[in-house]
């Protein structure tokens, strides 16, 4: 199995928190809405400001709900680069 890592930069454009990971050679775009960022402890009513600013911590909170899909190759098909996009309903 080919190991995950994460890379340092994090952007949040006021709807998505876009993160980057490698597995081998495959870089993969992963990606939670605000929606999914609200429904994680401490977060339910972030404003923008707080997420940009606590960006780093969320993508800590969300690691475990993107590694399974990355080492699944669960990825969202309707765009070019492979994405691992963590839904609100992954949380029940």
């Amino acid at each position: 199995m080919l190991a995950i890592r994460f890379e340092e930069e994090v952007a949040w454009d006021g709807d998505y928190l876009v993160f980057w990971a490698w597995r081998g050679k495959t870089h993969i775009r992963c990606q939670a809405k605000r929606k999914a960022i609200n429904e994680l402890p401490g977060f339910k009513e972030a404003s923008s400001q707080t997420i940009q600013i606590k960006k780093q911590e969320i993508v800590e909170l969300l690691k475990p709900y993107v590694l399974p899909k990355i080492e699944k190759n669960d990825f969202s098909r309707s765009v070019i680069i492979q994405t691992a996009e963590v839904l609100c309903n992954q949380f029940h």
